[in-house]
């Protein structure tokens, strides 16, 4: 099994520009009462909070984070994003399709059944968005290979030398 782990830095910055959504919020409750309305206090005071809740997210996901894609002969397990499927064995993909361009590299998926695949998703908020990624992209996994400690081919060569040997991988650019 080859475990490819996500580079922490883009979490880092995430943290930081939560940080300064913090700050900036804080600073607009903290003006003069003529410089300010209420709702706009009110307002500054909700920004606040969310920003507060993804920096506490991001503080977590930077610390705890098992974030990355397990490969390995019987399937692979997506842990990339929070909208990932888990663990999806080998005989349920169709095709993959890598898609490159100058600046981006991404995995695409294609099931036999897709309806297995968003079955398998977390409820809510998760499936919907992974139920937009089918019908826009065609699949409800898309990898986007950039942010690993591996290159982006590296990672389509691991692709190639254990799903290659079973089913179809496409290159597009």
């Amino acid at each position: 099994m080859q475990f490819i782990k996500k580079r922490k830095l883009p979490t880092a910055l995430f943290i930081c520009l939560c940080s300064i959504g913090i700050l900036v919020s804080i600073t607009c409750m903290c003006l003069p009462p003529g410089e300010i309305s209420l709702p706009g206090r009110c307002g500054a005071l909700g920004v606040a909070i969310f920003f507060t809740v993804l920096f506490i997210w991001g503080i977590l996901e930077w610390r705890y984070s098992q974030a990355g894609i397990s490969i390995s002969e019987e399937g692979f397990t997506d842990r990339t994003t929070l909208l990932s499927c888990g663990f999806i064995p080998w005989s349920h993909v169709k095709k993959i399709t890598i898609a490159s361009s100058r600046r981006t590299c991404h995995a695409i998926f294609i099931f036999n059944d897709n309806k297995t695949i968003l079955d398998q998703s977390p409820g809510g908020f998760t499936r919907f968005i992974n139920v937009l990624f089918f019908y826009f992209i065609g699949s409800p996994v898309r990898i986007n290979m950039q942010g690993y400690k591996l290159k982006a081919q590296e990672i389509a060569d691991l692709l190639e030398s254990t799903y290659g040997r079973i089913g179809f991988i496409e290159y597009v650019s």
